[in-house]
């Protein structure tokens, strides 16, 4: 994210549910305020600043807890229930969303299998969140 953040430039990158990071990262988070608290007026908030404009979504799967989606490449506790990301979802929903795509499944760290198919479920329904307004 940080070569996007050089890319985009300050204002331009909203990261939801980071969890971990280095000392340095988080500073420079702060620093161009790239972080958003996942709670209702924060998400609103963001929301109103980026009516309109295109948005691209990339969905690290590890911002879900483990419990619920254990292979991934870096799990780490505290993450999103399924039912909390839906209810993110809802929140981007009126978002002007160009694409999205989903990074860190990683099925061999999983052998129950459970992974893929609350990713896929993910998948089914972002494609529902920001495609049905565009047909």
């Amino acid at each position: 994210m940080r070569r996007v953040l050089d890319q985009l430039g300050e204002g331009r990158l909203f990261q939801i549910g980071i969890r971990s990071g280095t000392e340095d990262e988080f500073k420079l988070a702060k620093k161009m305020r790239s972080i958003i608290t996942p709670n209702r007026e924060s998400l609103r908030s963001m929301v109103k600043r980026l009516r309109n404009q295109p948005v691209y979504i990339t969905l690290d799967l590890d911002v879900i807890d483990p419990s619920l989606l254990p292979g991934v490449g870096t799990p780490e506790p505290g993450g999103f229930t399924f039912q909390g990301f839906i209810s993110l979802l809802k929140e981007l929903q009126s978002l002007h969303v160009i694409g999205f795509d989903m990074v860190e499944l990683t099925p061999d760290y999983d052998s129950t299998q459970i992974s893929s198919l609350t990713a896929s479920v993910i998948l089914r329904e972002m494609i529902l969140a920001f495609y049905e307004k565009q047909i």
